[in-house]
C-alpha cells in the first residue's frame, strides 16, 4: 500500500516537472484560446430568431369546419401547403412587397451590423435596383441637414446620380442619431437573389403531429426585419390562398348553374307535355318522375346557395 502511495507522489512529481518544463507552450496555448475566444464573439456576427404560427389551408377546409380525422389526402395536402409557403414565388413577392432590395449597415469601430430600423430612408426605383449590377455605398452622416457618399457632400432629400444609380436619402426622424460623424452602408440587390437567400434561411416546425399548425423561423441579424419578413410572408401566403378559393368555388357554382339549368328545361319540357304523357305513360308514372325532378332541382338550389355565401365570405 505505502508502494501505491510512493508511485502516486512520483507521477505527480513528474507531471509537474514536466508542466515546468513547457510552461511556456501552456501559457502560451492559453492565451490564444482566450484571444481566440475573445475575437470570436468580438467579430462574429449575431443572428437572432424570429419565429410565426399559423394555420395550413387544406383543399376540404370550409367557413365553418375544421377537419378532425385525417386521411392520407389530407396529409399529403397538408404537407404541400407547408411547401407553398416556402415557395419561390411567395417568397419573391415578400421580399418585393417589403423592399428587401434595400438593405441597411451601421458600420461601427469593430463590425459591420445590418439594421432594419435605420437612421436614413432611401428613395430609390425598383428598375434602378433591378436593371443595374448591385453595389453598396458608404454613407457618413455629418449632422441633422448633411451627409457625404462618394466623396461627394449632399443635403437630405438632394437627388443623387452616380453611375447608373438615381436614389435620395431622408433622415429619418423617428431615429435619434448618439453622435456625428455616423458611418452607414447601403446595399442595393437584385429581388431574385435576395428571395433565394430567403428560401434558403427559411424553416419550417410542425408543432404537433398531423396539425395543420406550423411554425416559421428565420435568423436574421435585426429581429425586427425577421418578423416584417415572416408577418409578409403569411399573409402573402393566404391572399393566394383567397385566391384560389374564389376561383374553385366560382368554378363550383357555375357547373352547378348549368346543371341547374339543364334540369330546369327538363322539368319545363315534362310540365308543357304534362297532359299528353299522362295519358300515354300513365298518371302515377309521371307524377313520380316530376317528384324525383323538383327534389332534385332543390337541392341543387341549396347546394348553389351554399357555395355562394362561401363565395361571398371569401
Amino acid at each position: 500500500m505505502k508502494d501505491n502511495n510512493i508511485d502516486n507522489i512520483i507521477n505527480i512529481r513528474d507531471f509537474l516537472y514536466k508542466i515546468r518544463e513547457k510552461w511556456f507552450y501552456l501559457l502560451l496555448s492559453v492565451i490564444l484560446s482566450l484571444l481566440f475566444a475573445y475575437g470570436y464573439n468580438r467579430y462574429s456576427k449575431e443572428f437572432f430568431e424570429s419565429s410565426i404560427k399559423f394555420k395550413v389551408y387544406t383543399k376540404s377546409d370550409n367557413t365553418s369546419n375544421i377537419i378532425a380525422d385525417y386521411d392520407d389526402s389530407e396529409l399529403s395536402q397538408i404537407k404541400d401547403e407547408m411547401q407553398i409557403v416556402s415557395s419561390y414565388p411567395i417568397v419573391l413577392q415578400t421580399i418585393k412587397d417589403l423592399r428587401f432590395d434595400i438593405a441597411y449597415f451601421i458600420i461601427g469601430n469593430i463590425k459591420k451590423t445590418e439594421t432594419f430600423r435605420t437612421p436614413i430612408i432611401v428613395t430609390v426605383d425598383t428598375q434602378i435596383t433591378q436593371n443595374n449590377p448591385s453595389r453598396s455605398f458608404d454613407v457618413k452622416i455629418l449632422s441633422d441637414e448633411k451627409f457625404i457618399i462618394s466623396d461627394k457632400k449632399f443635403q437630405f432629400g438632394d437627388e443623387i446620380n452616380i453611375g447608373n444609380y438615381y436614389f435620395t436619402i431622408d433622415r429619418n426622424n423617428n431615429f435619434n442619431i448618439p453622435k456625428y460623424p455616423m458611418n452607414l452602408m447601403i446595399q442595393f440587390s437584385h429581388f431574385k437573389k435576395i428571395a433565394r437567400q430567403y428560401q434558403s434561411k427559411l424553416q419550417i416546425r410542425k408543432t404537433e403531429k398531423d396539425s395543420e399548425i406550423i411554425e416559421l423561423y428565420i435568423l436574421e441579424e435585426d429581429q425586427r426585419k425577421g418578423d416584417a419578413f415572416l408577418n409578409q410572408l403569411v399573409l402573402n401566403y393566404e391572399k393566394e390562398e383567397i385566391k384560389y378559393r374564389r376561383k374553385s368555388y366560382v368554378n363550383t357554382i357555375n357547373m352547378i348553374e348549368k346543371e341547374f339549368r339543364n334540369i330546369r328545361d327538363s322539368l319545363f319540357l315534362i310540365e308543357a307535355n304534362l297532359e299528353s304523357y299522362q295519358t300515354s305513360l300513365g298518371t302515377t308514372d309521371l307524377i313520380y318522375k316530376t317528384k324525383n325532378l323538383y327534389q332534385e332541382i332543390s337541392s341543387l338550389t341549396l347546394e348553389l346557395s351554399d357555395f355562394k355565401h362561401k363565395l361571398s365570405y371569401y
